[in-house]
């Protein structure tokens, strides 16, 4: 049996939860962390420091651990391809958390065999595409002794979400009296939601279990239930904690996008874990509720709010937060600027413009200088990876219109979800050879996942396309 654990990230949802449980069944539990704990139990010691720095690293792995739990965030494939290797042979049993995030499918029940997400370099996956990654990193390893893990939304007293969005951006304006937005095209989709603790329970079990070397397990609930209804629920439980129901806004556009997860349905098959292990997971209706209401009543605090978030909402809402409720100038000025000078919200039309009044003209004009040899040199230029990058491009190339001009732009996607989507007037492509051959040009508007379009597209240069980066005129 496991009885020293080092934890890697274990201040969140799931790794607090887990650490209680582990030290409940007298485990000796480490936990690495960027801000000082105190405590008194003695089977309990928390290792000051950065996870991410290899010298940290190496110096808490002098030792050899029963089981190393990684919860960690890593956001480039080369840390964390650097960093395995280390945490590898210092433990018995890694287990790596990973996300049910990563699943493409549209089966009806989804099951470790999902096919996973491919090719996508839209930023809002990055998340996702990221896990996929270091999950193959695992499985191209010769030695077993690694369970990679895949729970989906999880949630606590401390977690609670909604949709695409946080407590501290839903729950925050209930309990101030303003209301709750949520976007109108996932309200009736199926969502899979499973509290922390049941997860905890189940990491705790696969600890020593030969079984789980070497695998891949999904931890989730077999529940599941629609945005409609845990909305309902939340709202019920409002209702009653402090006096009021709050109303709801359903927006109709994609203001705040929603990644591929959040736009189908997510039913989980959790066979293989309740095969693995004994656990009653918590009922979706009781745990929501039971979370909820003890935050109130602890009258706990909420992290860092996104004034700039808030703002939005108040543009969309037609409300204003007190400047009161904003605890520092810089913020304050956010939000002000936002609220009142910066994004034009026309509802009538069913659109958003993130248009700034003084600004605009000036920044766009400003990215035409840098695109200038760009758009007198080529004829017909594609933007491969839609993103804010992207946008950018297209508004120098109305600057470059308004100069008489004469250019074509194609946009272009891996993402399949998003072929067919109206990005400032231009239709968004599926990327095949029979159009990409007709460019002048490609650019690649996504610096993340440059190297990886280049390596798939480098074709194009023998055809005498050019392919350059974002980098080469953008200077900020």
């Amino acid at each position: 049996m496991c009885k020293k654990v080092l934890i890697l990230g274990g201040t969140g949802a799931i790794g607090e939860q887990l650490v209680q449980i582990l030290l409940s069944e007298n485990y000796k539990v480490f936990v690495t962390s960027r801000t000082p704990h105190k405590t008194d139990n003695v089977n309990l010691k928390y290792l000051l420091g950065n996870a991410h720095d290899e010298k940290f690293l190496k110096n808490i792995l002098n030792e050899v651990y029963d089981a190393i739990v990684d919860f960690m965030q890593y956001d480039s494939i080369d840390e964390f391809r650097i960093l395995l290797p280390i945490k590898i042979q210092s433990t018995k049993q890694y287990i790596f958390c990973s996300s049910a995030r990563v699943y493409a499918g549209k089966e009806e029940i989804l099951s470790e065999d999902s096919a996973c997400l491919y090719g996508i370099t839209d930023p809002i996956e990055a998340y996702a595409m990221n896990k996929i990654s270091q999950e193959r990193e695992l499985l191209r390893l010769k030695s077993h002794n690694w369970t990679i893990i895949r729970p989906y939304i999880t949630y606590n007293k401390e977690r609670l979400q909604l949709g695409k969005f946080e407590k501290e951006e839903w729950l925050y304006r209930a309990i101030h009296n303003r209301t709750i937005v949520f976007p109108k095209e996932i309200l009736e989709k199926v969502t899979t939601m499973t509290y922390a603790q049941d997860v905890a329970r189940v990491v705790e079990q696969l600890l020593g279990n030969k079984e789980a070397f070497g695998n891949i397990i999904q931890i989730t609930t077999s529940e599941f239930m629609c945005w409609r209804d845990i909305l309902e629920i939340y709202l019920d439980v409002l209702e009653d904690k402090i006096s009021y129901r709050p109303k709801v806004l359903l927006y109709e556009n994609d203001i705040w996008r929603l990644s591929v997860d959040r736009k189908q349905n997510r039913k989980f098959d959790s066979s293989k874990v309740m095969k693995m292990c004994k656990v009653c997971f918590t009922k979706t209706e009781i745990g929501l509720k039971e979370c909820l209401e003890a935050f109130i009543e602890e009258h706990r605090n909420f992290k860092k709010i996104a004034w700039t978030t808030q703002a939005k909402m108040d543009l969309l809402t037609d409300e204003i937060t007190s400047l009161d409720e904003i605890d520092n100038n810089e913020d304050r000025m956010k939000y002000m600027m936002i609220r009142f000078g910066g994004y034009i919200f026309e509802r009538k039309k069913g659109d958003l413009h993130k248009q700034w009044k003084i600004w605009a003209e000036d920044y766009a004009r400003k990215d035409y200088i840098y695109m200038k040899n760009i758009f007198e040199t080529n004829r017909k230029i594609g933007i491969f990876a839609v993103s804010n990058i992207a946008r950018r491009i297209t508004g120098a190339y109305r600057i470059a219109n308004e100069d008489k001009t004469k250019k074509k732009i194609l946009l272009f996607d891996s993402n399949s979800l998003r072929w067919g989507e109206n990005v400032d007037g231009y239709i968004i492509q599926e990327p095949k050879d029979s159009v990409l051959k007709t460019l002048d040009v490609m650019i690649i508007a996504s610096n993340q996942y440059y190297e990886e379009i280049y390596r798939e597209y480098d074709y194009l240069e023998k055809l005498g396309i050019k392919i350059v980066s974002v980098k080469e005129f953008f200077r900020d």
